[in-house]
């Protein structure tokens, strides 16, 4: 059985102008369409997005329902189409690369750069949960954690860290990857690997172990 999502699959052209009562179909077209050329270039995140975002437009009736972070690419689109209201899909804009392009084509251009702007933060960020940062525990094992800790304390304390500096230990330890250190810090990227190799130099001296 075929679902509907309450529009023609085929009803876009570059002839359709855009107006406040078809805005949020033809954004929901369009980042479909994105989402869906971006499969065949960035595989599993893009294809967990288009399927996110088609339950979406299925589910989006149901009262209950609360969409995904996919949804997020249709106010991509939307907020887009918004400047050109009243234009038609095929009129010519510039694009953020000054390149001549239909407004269709800018809008899913658009979503794209949203898309790999947050895939680069994703590759850049060390999640807490990652496997090589959770080891299993062992019940048999005696607990030395209380005693790592003072451990760990000790020598942070005897490396006497600047406050910005501790502040991106800090960050490191609690899993955090550059990116996120970057915007909670308010720091650009080059200060972060600066602390970061002040962080390594300081720790070989005191303990003259490089890693």
């Amino acid at each position: 059985m075929q679902r509907n999502f309450g529009w023609s699959k085929n009803s876009l052209t570059m002839d359709t102008v855009i107006s406040t009562d078809n805005i949020v179909e033809i954004g929901e077209k369009l980042a479909i369409g994105s989402l869906k050329r971006l499969v065949s270039y960035r595989g599993d995140i893009a294809l967990n997005l288009y399927r996110a975002l088609i339950k979406d437009l299925y589910s989006r009736h149901n009262p209950n329902y609360v969409v995904s972070n996919a949804y997020d690419y249709v106010q991509i689109a939307c907020l887009y189409l918004c400047g050109h209201i009243g234009q038609k899909l095929g009129d010519i804009v510039t694009d953020r690369r000054n390149a001549k392009v239909s407004i269709k084509h800018a809008c899913c251009s658009e979503v794209g750069h949203w898309f790999y702007k947050n895939f680069n933060e994703h590759r850049n960020t060390r999640p807490y949960y990652r496997t090589d940062s959770c080891k299993a525990v062992d019940p048999f094992k005696e607990d030395t954690t209380e005693e790592s800790y003072d451990k760990v304390e000790l020598i942070i304390s005897q490396m006497q860290l600047r406050k910005r500096t501790q502040d991106v230990l800090t960050c490191y330890i609690n899993g955090m990857g550059v990116c996120e250190i970057s915007k909670t810090l308010h720091i650009c990227h080059a200060t972060v690997w600066r602390n970061r190799m002040l962080l390594r130099e300081k720790y070989k001296q005191l303990t003259g172990i490089e890693y």
